[in-house]
């Protein structure tokens, strides 16, 4: 068995069937297709039932909810297949995906493979997104570092090819105490431990874009929360290569991550909610670190200056205002 690709499902029975279809499309037995149902209330068991009974390669296994991590792990404990790959019961496979897989597949020489995708919008619209390579691939490994610790380009676990025997033989597992950014921890850790990487701008992935925000989910201080977690472990990870670019760069990184989330949060919120989210967020050590640790010399652009400035004096009343016309513009 070459391929396990691995999808956790929680009502998702207005997508699931279209997921499954663009799996089946393929004829290759060297591909199987774990579906894990995280305990669903609607009629996903009962479609993906269906596929299960006319395609030997979907099998569908159940629990209860117990999110998404839990499901993925849960996924990984019955996969046989050389290579892992994670898929969202939202999105579904471009129509090229298997040609790209099973030819980088054969070639058997990585350790892990990172591909580029489609944003599907619920208009139908697509936008290709790929990696700023200059070239349709790179196996050099301080890009494919740079990518997973010190940017986003690599932060979600699906669209990629996993070693199951690495993840076995390390111990992996997708920490089930996040909300957010649990498959950024597994890629990372993985990442760890490889020598040989892959990213390529060949798309194999319709991700769908929902409207829905992650801010209006969860409130400042419980997106700190996850944000602090994610930070010490990458900090740890970035030190541990000793690379002084690389740290810079983390550092830049992490200011666009503080900066968007004030941007964001400002599409919804009144400013004098505002000023009290900016100011409990000021507050916090390690986003006074980050901003203590910036080599200024190194920002990306001057409107991330001046915003790095009014964060590093602490003008939230400022700040506010920024963000919140800045928000109107965004819209």
């Amino acid at each position: 068995m070459e391929l396990s690709i691995i999808i956790p499902v929680y009502n998702s029975e207005k997508y699931i069937s279209q997921c499954l279809d663009s799996i089946i499309s393929v004829e290759w037995d060297e591909m199987e297709c774990i579906i894990v149902n995280d305990g669903s209330m609607d009629n996903s068991a009962k479609i993906i039932s269906l596929y299960e009974q006319k395609d030997s390669r979907i099998r569908l296994v159940s629990e209860k909810n117990s999110g998404v991590s839990a499901a993925r792990n849960m996924g990984l404990s019955y996969a046989c297949g050389r290579y892992v790959m994670f898929l969202d019961a939202d999105d579904f496979m471009t129509s090229n995906s298997w040609t790209v897989l099973q030819k980088w597949i054969k070639d058997k020489q990585y350790e892990f493979m990172a591909f580029s995708y489609y944003t599907y919008y619920n208009t139908g619209e697509t936008k290709e997104e790929l990696f700023p390579l200059g070239s349709t691939s790179t196996d050099d490994m301080s890009t494919v570092r740079e990518y997973i610790m010190a940017s986003s380009r690599l932060n979600m676990c699906w669209g990629k090819l996993f070693l199951l025997d690495y993840i076995k033989k390390f111990k992996l597992s997708f920490p089930t105490d996040l909300k957010i950014g649990e498959d950024y921890i597994f890629v990372s850790e993985y990442i760890r431990h490889i020598k040989l990487g892959l990213l390529s701008n060949e798309c194999i992935v319709n991700y769908r874009q929902h409207g829905d925000s992650a801010m209006r989910r969860y409130d400042m201080d419980t997106r700190l929360g996850y944000l602090k977690k994610l930070y010490e472990y990458n900090k740890e990870c970035v030190l541990e290569t000793k690379d002084k670019k690389l740290l810079s760069n983390m550092y830049i990184y992490y200011l666009r991550m503080i900066t968007n989330m004030s941007l964001e949060y400002a599409k919804f919120k009144r400013k004098k909610e505002l000023q009290q989210m900016y100011s409990g967020m000021l507050q916090q050590e390690f986003v006074e670190e980050i901003l203590t640790k910036i080599d200024k010399s190194c920002m990306p652009s001057k409107m991330k200056a001046m915003e790095y400035h009014m964060l590093k004096k602490k003008e939230v009343a400022l700040l506010s205002c920024y963000f919140m016309i800045k928000a109107k513009f965004a819209r």
